[in-house]
């Protein structure tokens, strides 16, 4: 699931490129140009998922994710994106996608 979450990120971060682009060009906006052409970051609290970013070892274990992961390897590949780790703890995210108990997010 998180090789599918890294890929619709991507996807959503591609398209969001493109509209900031598109935006920027429309306003004649240098700023905003460069802040949308900029690599972005891929906060990922999985570190194995980071890794095969970066090295698929075991991608015969991944066929059912296979498009999505070459997609999002590819993405990185380029320099679109740059995954980064963040701990479960420090993962924002994570509040809307887990159960979690109520003193960690007061």
């Amino acid at each position: 699931s998180e090789f599918i979450a890294t890929a619709k990120c991507c996807s959503l971060g591609v398209a969001h490129r493109y509209f900031l682009v598109d935006l920027a060009q429309a306003l004649g906006d240098t700023e905003l140009m460069r802040t949308a052409i900029d690599a972005n970051y891929l906060f990922i609290d999985n570190q194995s998922t980071i890794q095969m970013l970066h090295n698929p070892t075991h991608k015969e274990r991944l066929k059912h994710v296979d498009i999505a992961f070459s997609y999002s390897r590819q993405q990185v590949d380029q320099g679109r994106f740059v995954p980064k780790y963040v701990m479960s703890a420090d993962n924002l995210a994570d509040i809307q996608t887990k159960a979690l108990p109520g003193p960690l997010h007061k």
